[in-house]
């Protein structure tokens, strides 16, 4: 039995958002002085918000696909899963981290070569932590599996309260994060146990978008009120609220995005550093404007515009470079 179609177009469907979301969070500097320039500390600090739900929604949407086609997991299936994701991750991951190392010597970020370490734990496309957290999770996934299936609704219950009232950002061994470890854990438990989101209650549903909301306006607007376990309620509902939002969508009308936006969702996440954002920035700097306006065109527009290029890219690559391309982006 494989994953319910409405799900599956919903995920689909969610892939470029969520890369754009991804791009918001790496085109302006996360601190900001609210007196400087008050209308885009409040315009960032809410988009920001909203972008931190990305990351979690990804790690989520891989541990269900990584399950939901699985009846019974066997030494079989886990080694065919890691051969897949050497393919769609791992070699990705290293060829995208040794082309951000040659990008950043030659535009003279750095003058040396730095340690495999910092090039390939850090890593030196920082972006990529993402993906290096996901490969480790894949690697130990039977460990997901097993206590996803056996420990069922309590398991889920003692995960989801822990994970609301761990007071730390723990990493484990640096690879990986608590919050990945949960998101791709709550992804395996609905990719084996099957859950449909169409089959929820509306006051369910309901609920969590009112949940998500509130938690929403406090971290950022009541700052006074805010502490680390508000801040991971809402990045639990609030990915959960952009899957249920984009389902209520497919559910209800036929919403679909050109093949090419979704096609070059992954290499927009891998290629945005490494270029686009900096020369968004730098067209979007060119423009006439006063400087407190500039702050927020800029945060506004550059990641469209570093999409932009990024897709632009992505078309002259897959078109004249094929099978080199297929290899850089793990036939995704």
């Amino acid at each position: 039995m494989g994953i319910n179609s409405n799900l599956s177009k919903s995920f689909d469907l969610l892939r470029f958002p969520l890369a754009v979301m991804v791009v918001y969070l790496h085109i302006a500097p996360v601190f900001l002085i609210k007196d400087a320039n008050p209308a885009y500390f409040w315009i960032h600090r809410s988009v920001f918000a909203i972008c931190q739900c990305a990351v979690p929604s990804f790690f989520l949407i891989s541990g269900y696909l990584l399950c939901a086609n699985i009846p019974k997991l066997t030494f079989g299936i886990y080694l065919s899963k890691l051969a897949k994701r050497t393919k769609t991750l791992f070699i990705p991951y290293i060829l995208w981290n040794l082309i951000a190392l040659g990008y950043q010597m030659a535009t003279h970020q750095i003058d040396e070569t730095p340690s495999l370490s910092f090039i390939f734990l850090r890593p030196i496309n920082f972006p990529l932590w993402f993906l290096r957290e996901l490969i480790a999770a894949v690697i130990i996934f039977p460990l997901f599996y097993w206590f996803a299936k056996y420990s069922g609704k309590y398991g889920l219950l003692a995960a989801i309260t822990f994970f609301l009232f761990n007071r730390t950002f723990v990493t484990l061994y640096f690879i990986l994060s608590w919050q990945a470890i949960f998101f791709f854990y709550l992804g395996i438990y609905g990719g084996i146990h099957k859950i449909d989101i169409d089959s929820w209650k509306k006051p369910l549903r309901l609920t969590i978008l009112a949940i998500a909301l509130a938690s929403f306006i406090t971290v950022v607007y009541f700052p006074e009120f805010y502490h680390l376990q508000i801040w991971h309620l809402y990045l639990l509902t609030g990915t959960l609220s952009m899957i249920i939002i984009v389902n209520m969508v497919i559910e209800h009308w036929s919403v679909t995005l050109p093949t090419l936006l979704t096609t070059s969702t992954f290499f927009i996440f891998v290629a945005h550093k490494i270029g686009p954002t900096y020369v968004a920035k730098k067209i979007i700097d060119c423009l006439p404007m006063a400087d407190k306006l500039n702050e927020i065109v800029t945060f506004i527009l550059s990641p469209f515009l570093a999409i932009a290029i990024s897709i632009g890219v992505y078309w002259l690559l897959n078109k004249y470079i094929p099978k080199t391309f297929k290899i850089l982006t793990g036939g995704k």
